[in-house]
């Protein structure tokens, strides 16, 4: 079972990965009840940057885009926030975003689940129900497989991943498509209706 997560999806398709950059930072202006998303298509192309507070004053602050300097992208917005920050914490990540592999079996060598599989939400790249998910599934399907010495069993894992999921990601597959068309003003106009 491949579950090496995204490094593994890239050797498939480079086109459907984004990188982040997330810090834990210490900042005044950061509010425990607020989590701000900021989409900007100009300084995080296809994706955006966020603000998850962990406590008043404390939380993760992130972007992701394609083709940027995630870098200054990050230092960019953080400035823009205030002046005044303190750094914990830099995690740099590849992220998938375009929606699940065709197949999720690799003939009769391997499975692949998780981000490996492009289980991760293609709306947040967010993947801890839908990739654990994809876990249990390939388990389950597994240990049937092995029980039995049935190797079709096999195929149960990607029936109830794709029966689960499937109409749920083509929903984001197409927000995504419609977001990375629109421009700033565009974005704005449609949040402003919502």
């Amino acid at each position: 079972i491949d579950a090496r997560g995204v490094g593994s999806i890239i050797l498939k398709n480079r086109t459907g990965v984004l990188q982040t950059a997330q810090y834990e930072v210490y900042a005044p202006w950061i509010d425990s009840d607020v989590i701000e998303v900021k989409f900007d298509n100009i300084r995080f192309p296809g994706f955006f940057a966020w603000i998850i507070p962990i406590d008043s004053g404390k939380g993760k602050v992130g972007v992701g885009g394609r083709g940027i300097n995630v870098v200054e992208a990050l230092k960019y917005y953080l400035n823009s926030k205030g002046s005044r920050y303190n750094i914990v914490r830099k995690v740099y990540s590849p992220i998938w975003v375009m929606g699940p592999l065709e197949s999720f079996l690799c003939g009769r060598k391997y499975l692949v689940v998780g981000d490996a599989a492009g289980q991760t939400k293609p709306t947040t790249a967010g993947g801890i129900f839908t990739c654990g998910m994809g876990g249990i599934h390939a388990g389950r399907a597994t240990a049937n497989a092995i029980n039995t010495n049935d190797q079709e069993l096999l195929k149960d894992y990607e029936r109830e991943w794709f029966l689960e999921f499937n109409s749920e990601f083509k929903k984001m597959l197409l927000a995504r498509r419609l977001l990375e068309r629109l421009d700033n003003r565009g974005l704005d106009e449609v949040f402003a209706s919502i």
